[in-house]
């Protein structure tokens, strides 16, 4: 009866795993890297994937990162090259410095080392050419990071937990126990590394493993793993409809996508339910980042919060360098950086101003009468004997000024800019003609009336800033 229970159990886990390998992870067959810490969870998981990737045609590379923070770390990087070997299996490993990234950063160990860790995964998964990276996070695993996310006034994506897929990360594990890990591992008779920082309760999801859940348990006569679990998946389901509607309200809200940007109209906005508006806003900022960041709750909030004033000019920051502005065009959803160009150009010549703009100059020593009838916004004529022949071509800089063609005082640029309602966030996309510090041609809008031509004319500089492809 032991015997059968064994099996029983045996069979039950790997049939879990495969069926979560299918389902959850929607695997096919192809190159993956599989991620190999050397600890219970990641080995289980290279052995599990060793029974079945014939039937489901896998290749497989394992991958080791070294976070150097242990001394006995390089024992373990050794223990999964030979593992690796003993299948046959091709193998890389990786060393990050983990401590130096927290500090510079200022981010936490756990943080440092989580950052650190996928992105030497993805330049191995890159240079290996597999279709996707397989991690080894458990159930328990699951339970401590809704306990965590929750403990940090999350939101619906912070409840939902790990996600069994996301991107090119597959998580086969995520509904089998720990207990089940260590018990699969001890019937198969599988070594495997232990790492000493697991019982740091320094570290906050430490804390929660070791002390928290431990107490939840005993004190509210429940598995709090197994509620935790039942929450996030309840909550995954919920996250998965807000996607898909936010995705569906997308095309009723942009209203221009571009260079790193997107606009929202910021009416049609309103009209949805506060959690779709959030779920738009980070939709937008996935789609622009390649899915690289991911806002949390509070960011969000502060969000609704800006465009609920409707304010001109309200700005808040989502997630590092990324922006949202309220602007005269509506919701502007960006990464915060724009080009600053700074270039010179003598007569005559051609310059790129930009992998988008070029200007040119020519002199023009007779000009015909009907020659000024060629002005729009790429081209300009103005007087040579007005200017110099070096053009400075930059962006726009606070306290710039210039006289507008048919007005004999200054303006500021940025009253000019106002007037003509030109949204903040495109401002600095404007290029500046120049000769020494005057503004000869605000590209696009207007001359300059001290460099117009006049019937003294005699010869003439063309100016002409031209789009790529137009």
């Amino acid at each position: 009866m032991q015997t059968q229970n064994i099996q029983n159990r045996l069979k039950r886990i790997e049939t879990t795993f495969t069926d979560s390998l299918y389902r959850d992870c929607k695997i096919a067959a192809d190159r993956y890297l599989v991620a190999v810490s050397g600890g219970p969870d990641s080995v289980a998981l290279l052995r599990l994937l060793l029974k079945v990737k014939d039937r489901f045609q896998l290749t497989l590379v394992v991958a080791h990162i070294e976070h150097c923070m242990r001394k006995d770390g390089p024992d373990d990087s050794l223990f999964c090259c030979e593992l690796a070997a003993r299948y046959n299996l091709p193998f890389e490993t990786m060393a990050v410095d983990v401590v130096t990234h927290s500090k510079t950063q200022k981010i936490s160990l756990e943080t440092a080392a989580r950052e650190l860790r996928y992105d030497a995964l993805e330049r191995i998964m890159i240079r290996q050419q597999c279709k996707g990276l397989l991690l080894g996070h458990t159930a328990d695993e699951q339970a401590e990071t809704v306990l965590f996310n929750l403990s940090r006034g999350s939101g619906v994506r912070g409840l939902a937990g790990i996600p069994a897929l996301y991107m090119k990360r597959h998580r086969p594990l995520l509904k089998i126990r720990k207990a089940d890990i260590l018990f699969y591992l001890e019937m198969h008779e599988q070594k495997y590394c232990t790492d000493t920082t697991n019982r740091d309760t320094t570290f906050k999801r430490n804390r929660i493993r070791h002390k928290i859940l431990p107490y939840l348990d005993k004190h509210l006569q429940t598995k709090m793993t197994n509620t935790l679990c039942r929450l996030a998946a309840s909550m995954s389901e919920i996250e998965e409809m807000l996607v898909n509607q936010s995705l569906m309200a997308l095309p009723d809200v942009v209203k221009e996508e571009s260079g790193g940007k997107i606009v929202l109209d910021i009416n049609r906005f309103s009209t949805y339910f506060i959690p779709i508006r959030k779920y738009i806003i980070r939709s937008c900022i996935e789609k622009l980042s390649g899915r690289s960041v991911r806002p949390d709750f509070a960011a969000l909030g502060r969000a609704l919060a800006a465009i609920e004033t409707a304010k001109i000019g309200n700005k808040t920051t989502l997630h590092k360098n990324w922006k949202l502005v309220i602007d005269h065009d509506g919701i502007v959803i960006w990464n915060g950086l724009q080009d600053q160009f700074d270039t010179k150009c003598s007569a005559g010549e051609c310059v790129w101003v930009t992998q988008q703009f070029f200007f040119q100059s020519q002199l023009i020593h007779s000009p015909q009468n009907d020659l000024f009838k060629k002005s729009d916004k790429n081209n300009q004529f103005i007087d040579a004997d007005k200017s110099g022949s070096a053009f400075h071509i930059r962006t726009y800089r606070k306290g710039d000024f210039f006289y507008p063609l048919g007005m004999k005082n200054k303006k500021s640029l940025s009253n000019f800019f106002t007037d003509l309602k030109i949204p903040l966030h495109k401002r600095q996309e404007i290029p500046l003609v120049l000769y020494k510090d005057a503004i000869i041609w605000v590209v696009g809008y207007r001359l300059d009336d001290r460099f117009k031509i006049t019937n003294k004319t005699k010869r003439l500089f063309h100016l002409e800033m031209r789009e790529l492809n137009s």
